[in-house]
């Protein structure tokens, strides 16, 4: 006797066996009934589905044998799952590789064996399906080729077994997903009835979730509650996605800020065939939004006093130089008064001289109180865009002066936009404070700011003589805590902060990757939608 040799592929054949789940698995009537035809149509008492693993060949169905499985070292099918097609024993006793088997010389006294491969849809052959007699026999083509016809059932019939499993377990996965997530899952129908809900029914109303199914809306949420939900539920039905916030009670008291989303289930001629509703509580979101609010106005606060801590020195620096004069001018008009006559020209030059001084101080001010103050709930209105770069200049210029960098200040157009002009403000201090920090050591110093017109918007551009920003870099730019200065230098802040508000004046702030030196480049609309000219 030979024992068959193992096929190139046998791991990969025996995952895909396993794979199915088949093996010592109960009889079943389709598969018996295939053996029950083949032995028929082959005109042999035995007919066999065999399936080959790794120590035997078990038996899905047998008919016309009792035996469950036996040793795959004597199994005629270890010499059928090398082959492609049929593998034919027409008499054993004369065919050196089966003479002294044992399933030959004793047992079954097997001496015609035919066995067609069972071949997955990936190329493995798993088994076989196989007739047996007692007597020498042959087979006609017509007869091999209806094993053939058989075997691929067989495949077939496994095929459908692992995907219904598949779809089955599937099922259950996301039945249970569904059902331990705390949002209102369901699904309902064009009549206003449920098809499914999740178990958060039970949480939110108090009702059992088997009982949900098929039910009317109003039955299971009251009139009141689905007359408020019906509008957006109709628009749904014709094929339009629905989002919308409403409230809803709890059955143990209480109401809740949820939000719902509808959409719609359309097959593939377009038909609407009902709407998938999720159902979120969104009372905690509302409640943070309201402390997150008074975060985010420390932050900007602790950013525009970060970026104003930059400037002061300069600050200091221009207040203290106009002080000078002032206590100058005030000595010299004292030395003036003590003269006999008095000049009183020369006088009035020294008054005329510490008023203009006095509005300069004023300006500096002003422009600090401006800018440092609270503009969180300020109502946008139509400032001139050049007012508010001025007021920001006066900050911050002389500190370019003191490093020697060239500021170069260049605006086009005095277009009024709509905005708060505190936070503008704050942007561009933000983009100067930046540019000045990438420049100061560098050999070739300047920093450019450009105000374009456009029929809908302007565009401030600040240009700075370093050579770019690398990707990696450029892309986090605008994320919260992300600097590239040294550690306590920046907060990390600012260009966040910056883009937030930009923003929320629908516009856009963005670093100008093609731009030979670093770039920023910064767009505003003239107009506001309406709702913002409300709201601020």
């Amino acid at each position: 006797m030979k024992k068959a040799p193992l096929p190139l592929n046998e791991k990969e054949r025996l995952q895909a066996l396993i794979e199915y789940n088949i093996l010592d698995t109960m009889s079943e009537q389709g598969y018996d009934e295939i053996t029950h035809l083949a032995s028929e149509i082959c005109g042999t008492p035995i007919a066999l589905i065999s399936l080959i693993d790794d120590k035997r060949q078990w038996f899905k169905s047998q008919h016309g044998m009792d035996a469950v499985e036996s040793p795959r070292d004597l199994a005629f099918c270890g010499y059928t799952i090398l082959e492609s097609e049929a593998f034919i024993v027409e008499d054993s006793l004369l065919d050196e590789r089966f003479k002294d088997n044992p399933f030959v010389t004793s047992g079954p006294k097997v001496r015609f064996y035919a066995g067609v491969p069972l071949r997955t849809p990936d190329g493995f052959n798993i088994g076989t399906i196989c007739v047996i007699d007692i007597e020498p026999k042959k087979l006609t083509t017509k007869q091999i080729k209806a094993l053939e016809i058989l075997s691929k059932q067989i495949i077939t019939l496994m095929e459908l077994k692992k995907i219904s499993k598949i779809a089955l377990d599937r099922e259950r996965f996301l039945d249970s997903t569904l059902g331990s997530l705390p949002i209102l899952i369901a699904y309902f129908n064009k009549d206003y009835s449920y098809r499914y809900a999740n178990n958060a029914y039970k949480k939110w109303f108090g009702i059992e979730v088997q009982s949900v199914a098929g039910k009317l809306i109003n039955e299971v949420l009251g009139e009141t509650i689905f007359q408020n939900i019906k509008p957006f539920l109709d628009l749904a039905f014709t094929g339009e996605s629905q989002e919308f916030e409403c409230m809803v009670p709890y059955w143990t008291g209480g109401a809740r800020n949820v939000l719902v989303d509808y959409r719609p289930d359309i097959n593939s001629d377009g038909e609407v065939l009902g709407v998938f509703a999720s159902v979120i509580d969104n009372t905690a979101r509302v409640t943070a939004e309201l402390l997150n609010q008074q975060q985010r106005t420390l932050l900007v606060n602790s950013a525009k006093m970060a970026s104003l801590g930059e400037v002061a020195a300069g600050v200091a620096h221009e207040i203290n130089n106009p002080l000078m004069i002032v206590k100058g001018k005030c000595i010299q008009v004292k030395r003036l008064l003590s003269l006999n006559p008095v000049d009183i020209t020369k006088v009035y030059e020294c008054l005329e001289r510490i008023d203009l001084t006095a509005d300069r101080i004023g300006q500096i001010v002003k422009g600090m109180k401006t800018f440092s103050r609270d503009a969180d709930k300020d109502l946008m209105d139509h400032i001139g865009i050049e007012g508010i770069v001025n007021d920001t200049l006066i900050l911050c210029k002389e500190r370019f002066e003191d490093k020697l960098i060239k500021l170069r200040v260049d605006i086009q157009v005095n277009q009024s936009i709509e905005c708060c002009s505190t936070q503008i403000s704050q942007v561009i201090m933000n983009l100067l404070c930046n540019a000045y920090d990438a420049v100061e050591n560098l050999s070739e110093k300047w920093v450019e700011l450009k105000i374009e017109g456009h029929p809908d918007h302007v565009k401030i551009i600040v240009t700075d003589s370093g050579k770019g920003i690398p990707k990696n870099i450029a892309d986090k730019l605008m994320q919260p805590f992300f600097t590239t200065k040294d550690v306590g230098k920046g907060t990390g802040l600012g260009l966040s902060i910056s883009h937030g508000i930009v923003q929320k004046h629908h516009g856009s702030l963005k670093y100008e990757s093609n731009s030979p030196n670093t770039c920023f480049i910064l767009i505003l609309p003239i107009n506001q939608p309406e709702f913002l000219k409300k709201t601020g």
